[in-house]
């Protein structure tokens, strides 16, 4: 399946890095108003047409591009109608296999927040750690045990994996630590 190369959300994010608009989710400065507003224009009142370029966006070409993690954030997180953020995962989560870098940080920034007990957050970290154990990312695993927090413990293999890395990274180390009050020791 190609994806449209003249996507409206890449376009809008490469004319943000071009003219240099802050694309701060929580800037206390300008609250990323430039990049807001273009947005806003692309998706007009309902939103509709952001959700439809977010859902078809090339994850590759996304991901190459600067602050494109933050550029994610903004935009789910402002799409105007209560639905628009979870359908956006649902079609996400469909394309999982695609791009890691795109599944861990939409994992970490996004699906991680949704309640505790929705089924998409659930889809969201099952699926998380069978790529994590598949492809045996540090980040991912970090972001899982983060977003698990003491309820990693109960999944053996992620616990296994992230206490190899642990063995060579003081980070995890302070993630299993912080996470799930497991002490682990260098190598």
């Amino acid at each position: 399946m190609t994806r449209e190369c003249n996507n409206p959300f890449l376009e809008t994010l490469r004319q943000a890095a071009e003219q240099n608009w802050c694309i701060q989710p929580y800037c206390t400065t300008c609250g990323a108003r430039d990049f807001r507003s273009a947005l806003r224009a692309i998706g007009g009142t309902l939103g509709g047409p952001l959700a439809n370029a977010l859902a078809d966006v090339n994850l590759d070409e996304l991901t190459s591009l600067s602050k494109w993690d933050y550029a994610i954030e903004i935009a789910v997180r402002d799409l105007p109608l209560p639905g628009q953020a979870t359908s956006l995962l649902e079609v996400w989560l469909l394309r999982a296999d695609e791009n890691i870098r795109f599944f861990d940080v939409v994992l970490y920034k996004l699906a991680r927040y949704l309640p505790e007990k929705h089924p998409g957050r659930a889809q969201w970290i099952t699926k998380g750690i069978s790529l994590a154990l598949q492809t045996q990312d540090f980040s991912l695993v970090e972001s899982l045990i983060l977003t698990l927090r003491g309820k990693a413990v109960q999944d053996e293999q992620l616990m296994t994996l992230a206490k190899q890395f642990a063995r060579e990274s003081k980070q995890m180390q302070r993630v299993l630590r912080n996470a799930c009050n497991i002490e682990t020791e260098s190598g």
